[in-house]
């Protein structure tokens, strides 16, 4: 039986931050460096220098953005950041500050000189018209190689793998070509996966609204099919461009690429395994970070319910785990 997911949809939104960082006690400077993907509404050409190092400022408002949300996504971004380190993926280090009376979250600068970053999108430019899938990235990677660029072609398309997994595991509605990003690196004439960014519509947040106009329970399923059509999502087998997906769709790719690579079905099981949604809320809360009741158990349900289709998926197709395994992955 399906188990309502929004009751007290109106009671996610009391989330409360206590700010780390006092921005107007740092100095700033123009940002000079060149990048695709860095999605900033008031501050995209300001670095602020934190105790040394250099960071850039969201305030998650602003043009484009739902009203009533902001401390929804900031809460997102906090917690999939410890998601993601659970499982092995690298990701922008975050904390709440404050610039006068705007709020939001300061991510650190992790390019070194002579590096930019390079989205998805302009990486496989020209051919961005094509169907574009992780074949027509290893032939991309396979060019800039000739070009002289030193490039892990199984690391960057293991590295693509681990955010197909995430993405469906969390149900992000924002990752598209140009929130997936590489290092390019001029001096080293290299390139490599860029860590993770946007995460802030995780957990199909943005979709919600038009789900609960009646305050009506809503179960996983209904969840599920909003998700699906109103979501941008990268695919596997599809154009990277951020159209709608449906997630079993997705879920039945993520595994025949795993049947195809043991190392891939490993990670697949351990990032089921390893990925808890309970010590992420709370390693996120001890950032000074106030999170509902509701919310929590929203987002714990979404990642019990999506780790279970996978499972059942691995089951259907005879693969590992067994069914009996259950409780050791749904956490």
């Amino acid at each position: 039986m399906e188990h309502g997911l929004l009751k007290n949809y109106h009671k996610f939104k009391y989330i409360k931050f206590t700010p780390a960082i006092n921005l107007q006690n740092f100095s700033t400077r123009k940002r000079t460096e060149k990048s695709e993907g860095v999605s900033i509404v008031k501050y995209g050409k300001v670095w602020f220098k934190v105790n040394g190092n250099l960071a850039l400022f969201k305030t998650y408002d602003g043009k484009g953005y739902k009203t009533g949300m902001k401390n929804i996504r900031m809460a997102n971004e906090l917690i999939c950041a410890n998601l993601a380190q659970q499982i092995n993926i690298e990701s922008a280090k975050y904390e709440t500050a404050t610039n006068g009376t705007d709020s939001g979250l300061i991510s650190y600068n992790f390019l070194k000189p002579k590096q930019k970053l390079l989205s998805l999108f302009h990486f496989l430019a020209p051919n961005i018209e094509l169907d574009s899938n992780l074949v027509d990235i290893s032939e991309k990677i396979n060019e800039y190689t000739l070009l002289g660029y030193e490039i892990d072609k199984e690391t960057v398309i293991f590295d693509l793998y681990k955010y197909l997994i995430f993405d469906a595991l969390t149900l992000q509605t924002d990752r598209h070509s140009e929130n997936v990003n590489f290092i390019l690196d001029k001096a080293n004439h290299s390139l490599k996966i860029a860590p993770m960014i946007d995460n802030e519509f995780a957990f199909n947040i943005e979709n919600l609204d038009e789900l609960n106009n009646q305050n009506e329970l809503i179960t996983y399923q209904k969840l599920l099919i909003n998700y699906s059509e109103h979501s941008k999502t990268l695919d596997v087998r599809s154009e990277l461009s951020g159209t709608p997906k449906r997630h079993r769709h997705n879920i039945e790719n993520i595994i025949d690429i795993a049947k195809a690579n043991p190392k891939m079905m490993d990670y697949l099981l351990f990032a089921l395994k390893k990925l808890n949604i309970k010590k992420a809320i709370a390693d996120t809360e001890q950032m000074g970070i106030q999170i509902s009741e509701d919310y929590k158990e929203y987002i714990t349900k979404i990642i019990q319910h999506t780790k279970r289709m996978v499972l059942q998926e691995l089951n259907h197709t005879k693969d590992r785990p067994s069914t009996g395994l259950y409780e050791e992955y749904i956490k």
